[in-house]
């Protein structure tokens, strides 16, 4: 192909703080405000769009391969196809790289791309042990929070069992310096696991009120 590649035209929302203006929006109804929004301005066919590319960092449990949500709530056809990228802050830019090669290679002639994030609907991680808890809650008919410190009922910033490999600490000696941390983080966790056992062991048999057995308690489909 010796023709040159045309963007036909661009949008964008404003850029807002977490838990800002659009702390109700999904990364999914942002990208598919910002899609209507351009078809609308551009009056562009969207039968004539071969194919929706859509960079995306923190891909949500609610809405996977978010491209393909978008496109449908935009209002695309449902044959269509849309796919997702990611790389991290340069999942954007990846997107339309990747439409261009498309375009070069002769796999398409039009193709909508574009990226979205919602860093407020970034999942909280919590410990091991709360997460036990939560899902003792759903067939329990008391909760004790006795069972639980404190310190378990806050979510945890990072949950990397090992450093990532980086061009920053590839070499050897972070490496060395990377698996002394994971040998620390994982006997602190060991520590925490056989405290938590022994209390649990050690409590009266009269205050542990979390029913696991009665089926009755279970909710719903």
């Amino acid at each position: 192909m010796n023709e040159r590649i045309a963007i036909i035209d661009g949008i964008r929302t404003p850029f807002c703080k977490s838990g800002g203006v659009y702390k109700i929006l999904g990364a999914d109804d942002l990208g598919a405000f910002v899609v209507t929004e351009l078809l609308a301005r551009t009056e562009f066919p969207v039968e004539d769009i071969d194919e929706v590319i859509f960079g995306n960092a923190m891909q949500p449990v609610d809405a996977i391969n978010i491209a393909r949500v978008i496109a449908l709530k935009a209002g695309l056809p449902v044959s269509t196809p849309a796919y997702t990228v990611q790389r991290n802050c340069s999942s954007g830019m990846e997107s339309i790289s990747t439409a261009a090669n498309k375009i070069l290679a002769g796999e398409a002639e039009v193709i909508l791309a574009g990226s979205c994030e919602s860093m407020t609907h970034a999942p909280l991680l919590f410990p091991e042990a709360m997460k036990d808890f939560m899902m003792g809650m759903m067939k329990a008919l008391h909760i004790l929070l006795t069972d639980l410190a404190a310190s378990e009922l806050m979510p945890v910033r990072q949950r990397r069992r090992c450093p990532p490999s980086t061009t920053r600490n590839a070499s050897g000696r972070h490496s060395s310096k990377g698996s002394t941390r994971c040998s620390r983080r994982r006997q602190s966790t060991q520590a925490t696991a056989a405290k938590l056992t022994s209390r649990r062991r050690n409590a009266k048999p009269g205050r542990r009120r979390l029913s696991q057995s009665n089926p009755s308690a279970a909710p719903g489909p």
